[in-house]
């Protein structure tokens, strides 16, 4: 699936990702607010909403004049990967969260085995889930400095093992787009908790 924004924060958006990130952060708003927000021309955020209405991503609840994410859209998936434990959070596409879990896990165990347990456990959230969505992103948080473009773990001093493990690649096999492996707990724009 291709990315509707960019995850290299130092390059500038274009307007579609710009208007993108607006109606995610703002819950609801209208196509003047955003393009008083924005500093975009009306007509502009009006074709750039037509596009994310399109895709499905964006909705106009009872042909309002409102425009919010579309709930529906799929699900994103959350990860804080820590030294003893790891913790998922499954939100939809417009933020609500419906499901947390915590699980323990062995660092000694190595890499390997971390990621085909972090594998299990988004299987596990979205077993229970209805099949109208489906998963549309991963966002992980690790502790170590993260090669941001490619998605590599370069050292986790407290997960033995973990020096240079390509955690983007190892985590392309659910589908999803993987909206960024961080050194940080700030696990996507929609998992909040």
């Amino acid at each position: 699936m291709k990315s509707p924004f960019r995850s290299d924060e130092s390059k500038p958006r274009s307007s579609l990702q710009r208007v993108f990130r607006e109606v995610a952060r703002s819950g609801e708003t209208s196509p003047p607010e955003l393009a008083r927000l924005l500093g975009l021309e009306l007509s502009t955020v009006n074709a750039k909403l037509r596009m994310l209405v399109q895709k499905g991503m964006v909705q106009s609840p009872g042909g309002r004049e409102r425009v919010t994410m579309n709930a529906s859209f799929g699900y994103v998936v959350g990860i804080d990967l820590g030294g003893s434990h790891i913790h998922y959070a499954l939100a939809d596409f417009r933020g609500e969260t419906l499901c947390e879990s915590d699980e323990k896990i062995r660092p000694e165990a190595g890499p390997a085995k971390l990621i085909r347990q972090t594998h299990t456990g988004i299987r596990t959230l979205l077993a229970g889930l209805p099949r109208h969505g489906r998963l549309r992103a991963v966002a992980i948080g690790v502790p170590s400095p993260v090669t941001p473009k490619l998605g590599v773990v370069t050292w986790a001093n407290n997960l033995p093992g973990w020096k240079d493990v390509h955690l983007k690649g190892e985590l392309a096999s659910t589908g999803a787009a993987l909206l960024g492996a961080s050194a940080t707990s700030s696990l996507s724009p929609w998992v909040q908790g």
